[in-house]
């Protein structure tokens, strides 16, 4: 039970680091695949539709369980990036 508390404290923080890994992913995937913003969004969206995710999840939601930025930042980053 101690371990199981523990870890629920610590996953915001876990989270996070996941995040931001997960983020210079992106950009290290737009960098080296030369593929347009608005293409590698509607790739986001399309992912999206099939694992039936919620793009835009309440912002708390997001920092305590989501370990992978949100597909409405993603999109938004790579549209912006290129």
């Amino acid at each position: 039970m101690f371990v199981m508390v523990i870890s629920f404290v610590f996953d915001p923080i876990q989270n996070g680091v996941s995040r931001y890994m997960e983020h210079q992913a992106d950009v290290y995937g737009m960098d080296i695949s030369g593929v347009s913003g608005e293409t590698a969004a509607t790739a986001f969206d399309r992912r999206s539709a099939y694992n039936l995710s919620d793009p835009d999840p309440n912002p708390f939601i997001e920092f305590w369980f989501y370990d992978h930025p949100t597909l409405k930042k993603r999109m938004a980053f790579v549209r912006e990036y290129w």
